[in-house]
């Protein structure tokens, strides 16, 4: 009994497929190559046209729209494989190829966020302040009130004061944040490359397992 499997790829890409499903038994039966181009109007494009004497006037003028158009092309292979179930060491193959492509161990790549610094939100609240607060003290200044002066220069000052702190601390709270990314994606890199060696070994393994059970190779 066979069973059959389609496969799509670039023109140039078909002899390495074709290669690749040899390894697990698949025999090319035939291939379909698939051509299509698809022009679709995004818009029209309005302008005046007209026709220009040699006086400089313009006559017959009137609008034309010229579309715009975007064209896409579609060109594949489509090539049908087939495999005899009833070859010998069949559920094998199946499982070496099914292993080959979907490893049994899991990546451990994780996905880790770099940490935001909010110095420049501190920095921001407080020239957003300065900005506000020369108003304020310019006015009191003009009123010549010195209990105005000080209820416009001490909440600004203590203002100033609290955002600059604020940044400090921000900063020194991001580089600790930073270095601990830093050093966490460092650690999972290293063991995504392990990882990935693991995998390409016993890949290697797979193909080397899966020559020796293909009838065609015990024959040659």
């Amino acid at each position: 009994m066979l069973e059959y499997r389609t496969e799509k790829c670039e023109p140039e890409d078909l002899d390495d497929i074709c290669q690749a499903m040899q390894v697990w038994g698949w025999k090319l039966e035939q291939t379909q190559e698939v051509y299509n181009e698809n022009t679709e109007i995004l818009s029209n494009e309005t302008h005046l046209v007209g026709r220009e004497d040699i006086f400089g006037n313009y006559h017959d003028v009137h609008w034309e729209s010229t579309p715009v158009t975007q064209k896409t092309v579609t060109h594949y292979i489509s090539a049908r494989f087939s495999r005899d179930k009833d070859m010998p060491n069949y559920k094998k193959i199946c499982d070496l190829e099914e292993e080959y492509y979907n490893p049994k161990e899991e990546s451990p790549k994780v996905a880790i966020k770099a940490p935001s610094s909010n110095v420049g939100k501190a920095l921001g609240i407080m020239f957003t302040v300065l900005f506000v607060g020369a108003f304020a003290l310019a006015g009191a200044i003009s009123s010549g009130s010195l209990i105005f002066l000080l209820c416009a220069v001490i909440p600004l000052a203590a203002i100033v004061v609290v955002c600059i702190v604020c940044a400090v601390k921000a900063n020194k709270t991001y580089k600790i944040a930073y270095a601990k990314f830093t050093k966490d994606k460092e650690e999972n890199d290293k063991l995504v490359a392990e990882y990935e060696t693991r995998i390409d070994r016993r890949r290697t393994e797979i193909l080397e397992e899966v020559l020796t059970l293909l009838p065609d190779s015990k024959s040659a």
